[in-house]
C-alpha cells in the first residue's frame, strides 16, 4: 500500500511509525486524482456541481444530486478546473443561528482576499428534502424545514466568470419543540396531566416524568394525557414532559404541585332555630378510603371561636344566641397526619323579631280611635318564654310622643289615639332572660276616607272596589248581565290609611223602578254619615252613547255645584283603549255632538279622572299596570281630602250623625254589655229602619237629594237649621219630604 503526505512525507520516511509502511514517491498526478475533503479516490462525477468526487461526498454532500462515474475526459477538465479555481478561496466556515425547530439561519465568513463581483451557491440535504440558492449575502433564512432533522449545508463561492470556490459545510439538527398547553388537573389523590401536540410534529413520543423528594418516575407515552394515581398528602411533586423523537428530545416543561389535603366541598346550612343550626358538607372524590374526619369552628363577633369534631359529613351546632350571626368554618383532618384548609359559611341564628306586622282594623269611637294591630313569629321562636313590647310615636324628630305597651299575644289594640295623626309603632320580642330582639315596624293613619262608588249597572263599580281595596271584598258575578242589587259597605287598610267603600247599586239607571232604591239611598247614606270624602264615578271605556249620555246628564243635574268638588271619574275596561291614552279617548268622545259631552262632564269634575282595568292590568309598572294607576289614584283621592278640608255634609247627613249619637247613649244606659263598635252599628240600624217606616219622608226623590244635591255645610250642628231653612228643593213635594226627615231625625230617639 503507498502512503502518501503532501507535505511532509519526505521528511519521515524515518519515523518510527512509518517503518511498517511501504513509501513510494508520488507520481505528479497523485493529488489530482485524490479527494482533498476525505483524501480517497475520485470515482465519481457531480453534474450538479461540474465537479469530481468520491464516494463519500456523494454520501454526505451530494445527496440527491445527479451522480455517474469519473470519465478521463471528465477528471481531465475537473483537475484543469479545480486548478483555476485555486483563485477563488472559499467561504469562511459555516456557523448556525436561530435553530427552531422547523426554521434556521446559516451564516458564513466572506472568502479571505477575493474581490471583485461574487456570490455564494447555497445547498442543503435532509431526510427527505432538499434545495439550493445562490445568494449575495453571508447568510440565509431557512423555513418549513422538519423539527428534530439533520440537515447538512455546504457553501461554495461564484465568480461571475463561472469560477468556483472548493465548498465549505457544516451540519446541524433543527430543535425538537416541547409539547403544548401543559395542565394538571387535581383529584386527590390522583392528578391528571395533558398536553397537545407541538406544532409541526406528526409522529412523536412524550416523555413524562414525576419527581418527588429526591424520586423519579418516567413513562414514555404516545397519548396526551396521563394520570398519576395513589399520590401521597401534603407531598410537593414536580411533573416534566418532553417531546422525543428517534434522533432526541426536546427541552422539557413542568408544573409543580402541592398534594393538600381536599377541602370539604358544597358547605350547606340547614335548618335554623334560635339556637341551632343544622349543617352538612360533601366529601371530597377519592377520599372515602383515607381515614378522616372533620373539624367544625363556629363563633360570633367579638367571641372566642367553639370547636366541635365528627367523622360524619354533617352536624348540628347548638347552643347558638338568638339572632346573631355566625361564621362557621370546616376542615378535613387525615388520622395519618395532615389538615386541609377551611370552607366557611355565615350563619344567622334564628331570629325572635316580630314579623308580618300589620294593621287590622282602624275604628273610631265618640271621642277617640283605636288600631288593632297583629304580627306573627318565625319559625320555632314560639318555644321560648317572651311578651312583646309596643311602642307608638307621634310626630317625628325632637317633638316625638313616645308610649309603651306590652303584649303576651301576637296582637294588640292601641287605645285612646287621636284623629287625623300619623302613628308609628314598633313591636320587640323580650326573652325572659330580658334581651330584647330588633323591632319591626309601621305607620299608620288615624282617619277614615269614604269613598261612595256610583255608576250605571254592569260598569264594574264592585270590580273596582276590590281593586282599589286590594281585595275581593265585593261580590262580583262573571256573567255578562251582572249587577249590585245593595248598598254593600267595606273597610280595608291600605298604606296605612283606612279606606271605606260604599258599593252602589244603579241609581242612576233610568230602567229602575225607584221604590227598590229608597232603601239601599237610605243605607248609602247612614254608611257613610257624615258623608262621604269622595264621589268615584264609574264609566266604562267604550263607545259614549246616548244610553251614557242621559246617565252623565242625569247626574250632572242630581249634583250640587259643591258635590262635583268631591267627584272624580273612573274609567274601567282599560284594556278596551286599545293603545289609546285615557286623555285620547275622553277628547274623542266629546267630538260627538251631543248634549253633555264626556268632556263637559270631565270638566265639572275638576278634570279629574283615572283608567283601571280589574282583570287584565296585572304588570308591575307602565301606564297598564293598576298598581301604577292606583298610586296617581290615591294621591287624586288624597287631594281632594285635604283641598276640601274633611268629607262632603250637609245638613241631613250631619242630623243623622246626632241621631245615631243619641240612640247610642241611650243604649249604653240600657244595653251595657255591648262594646261601642257593636252599639253603633246597632244604633245606626235602628234610626235607619224608623226613617224607612216613614212613608211620607222616605221618598225616593228626598233620599237621593239629600244625599247628592243639598248644599255643603259646616260639621257645627248650629248651622243645621239655617241650611235646611234655605235649602232650595226642586218642587213642593221634594221640599217636604225634606223637611219630615230633618224633623225625624231630629227627633230621634222620642
Amino acid at each position: 500500500m503507498a502512503s502518501f503526505c503532501e507535505l511532509h512525507v519526505k521528511q519521515h520516511y524515518t519515523a518510527p511509525t512509518m517503518q511498517r509502511h511501504r513509501l513510494v514517491e508520488a507520481t505528479e498526478d497523485l493529488e489530482q486524482r485524490m479527494c482533498s475533503r476525505h483524501h480517497r479516490e475520485l470515482e465519481l462525477y457531480c453534474r450538479t456541481d461540474q465537479t469530481a468526487i468520491c464516494v463519500k461526498c456523494m454520501a454526505v454532500e451530494h445527496i440527491g444530486h445527479d451522480i455517474t462515474e469519473l470519465g478521463e475526459n471528465q477528471l481531465m477538465q475537473t483537475n484543469k478546473s479545480e486548478m483555476e479555481n485555486k483563485t477563488v478561496p472559499p467561504p469562511g466556515p459555516i456557523e448556525f443561528t436561530s435553530v427552531k425547530p422547523d426554521s434556521l439561519c446559516v451564516c458564513w465568513r466572506p472568502p479571505e482576499g477575493l474581490t471583485g463581483p461574487h456570490r455564494f451557491r447555497v445547498s442543503w440535504t435532509g431526510k427527505g428534502s432538499q434545495g439550493n440558492l445562490e445568494v449575495q449575502d453571508l447568510k440565509l433564512h431557512v423555513q418549513d424545514l422538519t423539527p428534530g432533522e439533520k440537515y447538512t449545508f455546504t457553501v461554495a463561492t461564484l465568480r461571475d466568470d463561472g469560477r468556483q470556490s472548493p465548498c465549505v459545510s457544516a451540519a446541524v439538527e433543527t430543535d425538537i419543540p416541547p409539547p403544548e398547553c401543559f395542565t394538571v388537573d387535581m383529584h386527590l389523590p390522583s392528578v391528571s396531566v395533558s398536553w397537545t401536540k407541538p406544532a409541526g410534529v406528526d409522529q412523536a413520543s412524550y416523555l413524562l416524568t414525576l419527581c418527588y423528594d429526591g424520586e423519579s418516575q418516567s413513562i414514555v407515552t404516545k397519548s396526551l394525557e396521563h394520570r398519576f394515581s395513589e399520590l401521597e398528602f401534603e407531598r410537593e411533586y414536580n411533573i416534566t414532559v418532553s417531546t422525543a423523537l428517534k434522533n432526541g428530545q426536546s427541552s422539557s416543561i413542568s408544573q409543580t404541585i402541592r398534594t393538600s389535603v381536599p377541602v370539604p366541598e358544597n358547605l350547606t346550612v340547614g335548618s335554623v332555630t334560635l339556637t341551632s343550626a343544622d349543617l352538612s358538607w360533601s366529601l371530597h372524590q377519592g377520599m372515602e378510603q383515607i381515614p378522616h374526619s372533620f373539624l367544625i369552628s363556629y363563633h360570633s363577633e367579638g367571641t372566642e371561636p367553639q370547636t366541635i369534631s365528627t367523622e360524619s359529613c354533617s352536624t348540628t351546632l347548638t347552643d347558638l344566641q338568638p339572632d346573631t350571626q355566625y361564621t362557621v368554618s370546616v376542615c378535613c383532618e387525615l388520622k395519618e397526619g395532615g389538615t386541609s384548609l377551611t370552607t366557611s359559611t355565615l350563619i344567622q341564628s334564628g331570629s325572635f323579631m316580630p314579623e308580618g306586622l300589620s294593621v287590622d282594623a282602624l275604628n273610631e269611637s265618640d271621642f277617640s280611635w283605636s288600631a288593632d294591630i297583629s304580627w306573627s313569629l318565625p319559625h320555632g321562636a314560639d318555644q321560648s318564654s317572651h311578651r312583646f313590647k309596643v311602642t307608638y310615636h307621634i310626630g317625628k324628630g325632637p317633638n316625638t310622643i313616645t308610649k309603651t305597651a306590652f303584649a303576651d299575644s301576637c296582637s294588640i289594640t292601641l287605645k285612646d289615639l287621636q284623629s287625623d295623626i300619623w302613628y308609628t309603632s314598633s313591636v320587640s320580642t323580650v326573652l325572659q332572660n330580658g334581651r330584647e330582639s330588633k323591632s319591626t315596624s309601621i305607620a299608620f293613619h288615624t282617619s277614615d276616607t269614604r269613598i261612595l262608588v256610583l255608576g250605571k249597572s254592569g260598569e264594574g263599580k264592585s270590580s273596582a272596589g276590590n281593586t282599589i281595596l286590594g281585595d275581593k271584598v265585593f261580590t262580583v258575578d262573571a256573567s255578562p248581565d251582572s249587577q249590585t242589587v245593595r248598598c254593600e259597605t267595606n273597610s280595608r287598610i291600605v298604606n296605612g290609611r283606612k279606606y271605606t267603600i260604599t258599593d252602589t247599586p244603579g241609581f242612576f239607571d233610568i230602567d229602575r223602578p225607584e221604590e227598590e232604591l229608597i232603601p239601599e239611598i237610605a243605607k248609602c247614606i247612614f254608611d257613610n254619615a257624615p258623608g262621604p270624602h269622595v264621589f268615584i264615578i264609574v264609566m266604562r271605556v267604550g263607545r259614549f252613547t246616548t244610553l251614557e249620555e242621559k246617565v252623565v246628564q242625569k247626574i250632572a243635574e242630581l249634583f250640587a255645584k259643591d258635590t262635583f268638588k268631591y267627584a272624580l271619574i273612573l274609567f274601567t275596561h282599560g284594556r278596551d283603549l286599545n293603545g289609546q291614552t285615557i286623555e285620547e279617548f275622553v277628547d274623542k268622545c266629546s267630538t260627538v255632538h251631543r248634549k253633555v259631552t264626556l268632556k263637559d262632564f270631565v270638566n265639572k269634575c275638576h278634570g279629574r279622572y283615572h283608567v283601571i282595568d280589574n282583570e287584565h292590568w296585572n304588570q308591575d309598572e307602565g301606564p297598564s299596570s293598576n298598581r301604577a294607576q292606583l298610586v296617581n289614584l290615591f294621591a287624586t283621592i288624597e287631594d281632594i281630602v285635604q283641598g276640601n278640608e274633611g268629607c262632603y255634609s250637609n245638613d241631613i247627613s250631619l242630623l243623622v250623625v246626632q241621631a245615631i249619637q243619641r240612640e247610642m247613649e241611650w243604649m249604653r244606659k240600657h244595653d251595657g254589655d255591648l262594646t261601642d263598635s257593636d252599639i253603633r252599628e246597632k244604633a245606626k240600624s235602628r234610626v235607619e229602619r224608623r226613617v224607612l217606616l216613614n212613608r211620607c219622608a222616605a221618598t225616593f226623590p228626598a233620599l237621593l237629594y239629600a244625599a247628592f244635591s243639598l248644599h255643603k255645610i259646616s260639621g257645627s250642628s248650629r248651622y243645621v237649621h239655617r241650611a235646611a231653612a234655605t235649602t232650595e228643593c226642586p218642587n213642593e213635594t221634594v221640599k217636604e219630604a225634606c223637611r219630615l226627615l230633618r224633623l225625624l231625625l231630629h227627633e230621634i230617639p222620642e
